[in-house]
């Protein structure tokens, strides 16, 4: 519906202007104005029609109806990024004393987070390093201590022990002269008799020693007992004083005392309070004094006086400071008061260049190509892992490994049910063959799909993979840190923010990110894991200190191995340590989990991995790797050297000996600066780090490298092998222009590869194909890797750990060739090792009664599918370890049975279709399919008993030893009556009662104990039995499957999680 006007409004919404300004008022925080606009200006800013045609401009008038508002919304502005600082220390501040920190880990916090969210501008680091004023007023401020116990300033040490032993008694005398002690010792005439301590210091400054004038001058005035000078100031406006607020309501006493040190002349400390007078505060209310005369006069009066010659709407501020203090400055202030330069930063993004543009390729005519357009989209890998395959990963779990499972598991479930959960931090490290990766990817699937149930869209990520590397990252079907966080290779010592642009982009996809996993963590240095912890909080946007944002994080690999090439490693004590060393604790994976044939190797390398320098290898590893000196060249397989000269020794032998018509491709090189011409480098510059060769020695069939991370999705990253098909050239000058190559990875096949840029140093770019021969690698190059085949030579070793990587690089020891064999050269860090030893294990030791030293036990589990997941359920090491296992929704007939036997012990199962009658409620359950309960007993116990109730799902048997006990379990379909039902089970109890007082009844009984009231529970307490379960028993957070008993004076219950079933295990023990 259209309107005509305000008024027309009013008519059709029935009320007039006096109601529309009182509900207006009712519901405004303050004063404000509200323009009568036309219908066709709803949308225009508020503008004046004359001034609009004088400004000739874009208008928008915002009525500021409170002084202090503007004040307020200035210097917020101003000292925005001030006061969170402030904010961000006092809160850390805090959380330290919380955690009663010690002084060594408090100053490492706090300079965390100084250095983390501290914005320094160039201007400002000039002028604090030359020692520069960074503000000028145009008065001086005075503070002025005031209180009972005002903050006083001690003689140097060497001063208080240079005096006689007697003067050190004195406390006073260990004390500078403080301005409360020069106030009192003013002259004593009529000038400064009457002045209090406020004007004192407002109109008067101290001089120093040096400044002591030599002639008498009638400004300068000598206070008593030689405490030195003071000057009235002339040539400026008075001092601004300022000094401790209290509160009159909480600090009643500090408040009448401060302001009568302020306001109200004297000249000892016992005039502020006679001895007559109790308090401060009666002396302040009902204390007269003399002071200008003989007349006496009050002195609350006196104070009144002199306070407002300094307190100007002190109210009103003191209100404004209270709601700033509590709401905090307005975020948009400056974009409130001048809108249109907020829209003109908007306008122009380019003005705000992000650190990791600036070096893009330049426009140079010799070397113009086609640049691509700006895109910030994100393309994710989603590999997906069926559902068979994931149960088949986690079958094979050994028993440390499903620790670590379930325990990130169970987060995952507590994180999707609404409970409150600390994010975890997790360093999964071993040697060689120890199934890193095994679980890695088992806790991928399992998190990826408990955690989906809580993504708003099904395109989002609850789990990020990443690695530092792309041979890493494609490995893992996952992403390099650098690509997907935005992080520039060469990225600045502190962290550098995102522009908006890119990181709205990145908050899209990333900001249902719960659990992120790195891999070969080893590699990451500490810049890197401060920017991954950056990039987190301004994705997740958060103002706390949290790590990672709140985000957990499974950070993977294998310290031993080499270390950051030009970074910190991650456990090195620094500040930037802070991050690793406080927040992960370790996950130590010890079993070889190989098999076979390169179990033995395993063990070696495990035991290599941790070898330090001065350390005797044993007779066997010695001859085991001996045994690797053959003394073949092995042409075909890799050769790994320590250093860079032997690398291109040996792939120029192997080039020229196996391949023809070999040419060489030099670097185009030329200077960034126009001015000096766009003439390519004769020869190109050397000995610049870079990763583009000055000259490509290549041809037809030799075996190249990968230089740069291509396309990670398609397997084309750094480090990645292959052989040169054809080299495509210019038919003008016969220059190569496209390498076509065949990379190794089945997978990948054969791409073109063309001439890629680069920046080297700030003065020159480098355009070169990003290849280099591979016949022969550096041990760092191929970290990371693993090789069928290698050669490693052992020669000029000179860093802790590149043995070790050398040697780990293949599969097996029927692989590895060894050449210049020196045992010397194979150590590790000794201080890696003492790094591990000191951090907190993720899993904790069970200080808890052992279930298993009970005389019997069982399982109880609703299984959903016997024969889908028997193979599963059969791994599980606590199922056959137990007397008995009780399963219900077996969903299985009488043909199944041969495909679902258990090695000593009985199976007797109850299909669901003998379970019910043909009439009424059971004549349609019984068509309903699954269901179906099952029972497994050891066969050295008691058989099952015959027992008939009509319209139940059960099966129950005796047990004679140790004691006599009937065990049954007990299935309801959800769609079965509670009513039917617990008539059915109440026949059930009478029966068992009958055969034995001491009874166990479990089962799915489909009613949630945790939501109160149960018709189940209340009918088995009336028959005196006690329900033992007190967890969750399903994914969804519920408690379904019960365990009752009757006559047993000790049983105990454990939920054991379980990947294949909505519902996880009970174990019952007695």
């Amino acid at each position: 519906m259209e309107y005509n006007n305000v008024n027309h409004l009013f008519e059709e919404l029935d009320i007039t202007q006096n109601q529309f300004e009182n509900a207006h008022n009712e519901l405004a925080s303050q004063q404000s104005i509200i323009i009568k606009r036309q219908i066709q200006d709803v949308w225009v800013n508020q503008f004046n029609p004359s001034l609009l045609r004088s400004w000739n401009a874009n208008m928008d008038l915002q009525y500021v109806t409170n002084v202090f508002a503007c004040v307020a919304y200035i210097v917020s502005y101003m000292s925005k990024a001030e006061r969170e600082i402030g904010m961000l220390l006092s809160h850390t501040l805090s959380e330290m004393k919380d955690g009663n920190e010690n002084a060594k880990e408090s100053m490492k916090k706090l300079g965390q987070v100084y250095m983390q969210n501290r914005e320094v501008s160039a201007q400002e680091s000039v002028y604090r390093v030359c020692s520069l004023r960074l503000k000028e007023c145009s008065r001086k401020v005075e503070f002025i201590p005031v209180g009972p116990n005002p903050v006083r300033m001690s003689l140097p040490l060497s001063v208080i022990k240079s005096r006689p032993d007697n003067d050190n008694d004195d406390d006073e005398n260990v004390w500078m002269t403080s301005k409360l002690d020069r106030y009192k010792a003013r002259p004593r005439n009529a000038e400064f008799s009457n002045m209090c301590l406020a004007t004192f210091f407002s109109q008067f400054r101290i001089l120093t020693a040096s400044q002591k004038p030599s002639a008498r001058s009638k400004n300068v005035f000598k206070l008593d007992n030689d405490l030195g000078y003071i000057q009235k100031r002339t040539r400026t406006a008075d001092a601004v004083v300022r000094y401790p607020r209290f509160s009159p309501i909480i600090c009643p006493e500090k408040y009448y005392l401060s302001i009568l040190q302020l306001f109200l002349p004297y000249f000892e400390d016992e005039q502020l309070k006679p001895p007559t007078f109790e308090t401060h505060q009666e002396f302040y209310e009902t204390g007269s004094v003399k002071i200008r005369g003989c007349e006496l006069e009050e002195v609350w009066s006196i104070v009144c006086t002199n306070r407002n010659k300094f307190e100007m709407n002190a109210d009103a501020i003191d209100h404004a400071q209270e709601h700033l203090n509590k709401f905090g400055p307005h975020e948009d202030a400056w974009g409130l008061l001048c809108p249109e330069k907020e829209v003109e930063r908007l306008e122009h993004p380019k003005e705000n260049v992000d650190v990791e543009d600036c070096d893009g390729d330049l426009d140079i005519p010799d070397l113009k190509h086609e640049k691509k357009k700006d895109d910030y989209s994100i393309e994710f890998r989603s590999v997906k892992i069926s559902k068979q395959d994931g149960h088949s990963l986690m079958r094979s779990l050994n028993e440390k490994q499903q620790t670590v499972f379930y325990k990130i598991r169970q987060w995952c479930l507590d994180r999707v049910n609404g409970k409150s959960v600390e994010p975890f931090h997790i360093f999964l490290t071993g040697g060689a063959g120890t199934g890193k990766s095994h679980l890695i990817k088992c806790l991928n699937y399992e998190a990826t799909r408990i955690l989906a149930r809580m993504l708003p869209h099904p395109d989002d990520v609850s789990v990020l993979k990443m690695a530092p590397t792309g041979v890493a990252a494609y490995n893992i079907n996952g992403h390099t840190i650098h690509s997907i966080l935005s992080i520039p290779i060469n990225a600045q010592k502190l962290y550098q923010p995102l522009s908006d642009e890119k990181i709205n982009v990145l908050r899209n996809k990333l900001a249902q990110v719960q659990i992120l996993i790195i891999d070969e963590v080893s590699m990451v240095d500490q810049k890197l894991m401060s920017y991954i912890h950056g990039r987190l909080r301004q994705i997740k946007q958060s103002r706390d200190q949290t790590a990672f944002a709140g985000v957990s994080v499974i950070a993977v690999g294998d310290m031993y191995q080499l270390p950051p090439v030009f970074g910190i490693p991650l456990y090195k004590d620094t500040l930037n340590g802070v991050l690793w060393n406080d927040n992960f604790k370790k996950v130590e994976l010890e079993d070889i989990m190989r098999q076979k044939d390169d179990t033995q190797f395993a063990f070696l390398l495990n035991r290599l991995r941790v070898k330090e320098g001065d350390e005797i290898l044993c007779d066997e590893d010695l001859a085991m790797l001996k045994s690797c000196e053959t003394g073949e060249e092995c042409e075909n397989a890799l050769h790994i050297y320590s250093c860079n000269n032997q690398v291109d020794a040996w792939n120029k032998k192997l080039l020229h000996k196996r391949c023809a018509d070999v040419i060489c491709v030099k670097a185009q090189d030329m200077d960034k600066d126009g001015k000096k011409g766009n003439k390519i480098r004769e020869k190109p510059y050397t000995g610049m780090q870079t990763q583009l060769p000055p000259y490509l020695w290549i041809a037809v069939n030799a075996r190249v490298m990968l230089l740069k991370n291509i396309d990670v999705s398609k397997g084309l990253t750094n480090g990645c092998f292959g052989n040169v098909t054809e080299i495509l050239t210019d038919h003008t000058n016969l220059n190569p222009v496209c390498i076509k190559v065949n990379f190794e990875m089945a997978d990948v096949g054969i791409h073109s590869i063309e001439m890629s840029q680069e920046s080297i140093g700030k003065k020159y770019v480098r355009k070169q194909f990003p290849l280099k021969l591979a016949y022969a690698c550096t041990i760092h190059k191929v970290q990371g890797s693993t090789l069928e085949k290698a050669v490693v030579s052992l020669k000029n070793v000179f860093e802790s750990g590149q043995a070790y990587v050398g040697l780990s690089r293949v599969t097996s020891l029927s692989g590895l060739v060894i050449e210049h064999f020196d045992p010397k050269r194979i150590y590790c860090n000794p201080e890696i090792k003492e790094r591990i030893e000191i951090m907190k294990p993720f899993i904790e030791k069970s200080t808890s009664e052992d279930i298993h030293d009970y005389n019997f036990s069982l399982i109880m589990q609703n299984v959903q599918g016997l024969k889908q997941h028997f193979i599963d359920f059969k791994s599980q090491c606590q199922f056959v370890n137990v007397d008995c296992i009780c399963l219900t929704e077996t969903w299985i007939n009488d043909d199944d049975l041969c495909d679902v036997v258990l090695d000593n012990f009985r199976f007797y199962h109850q299909p669901r279709h003998l379970s019910y009658c043909n009439s009424g409620v059971g004549n349609v359950l019984k068509e309903q399919s699954h269901g179906g309960v099952a029972m497994y007993i050891k066969n050295t116990y008691s058989s099952r008993l015959d027992i008939s109730v009509d319209n139940l799902e059960f099966i129950a048997i005796l047990v004679t030893k140790p004691v006599s006990v009937v065990i049954s379990v007990v299935y309801r379909p959800p769609s079965y009556s509670i009513k039917s039902f617990c008539e059915s089970l109440d026949n059930l109890l009478d029966a068992l009662h009958k055969i034995s007082i001491r009874c166990i009844v479990m089962g799915d009984f489909n009613e949630d104990l945790l939501k109160g009231s149960s018709q189940v529970s209340k009918l088995m307490c009336n028959k005196g039995y006690k329900q033992h379960v007190l967890n969750a028993t399903t994914e969804k957070g519920t408690l379904i499957d019960h365990v009752y008993s009757k006559g047993l004076d000790l049983l105990e219950t454990e939920v054991i999680p379980t990947y294949y079933s909505y519902h996880e295990a009970v174990k019952i023990a007695f």
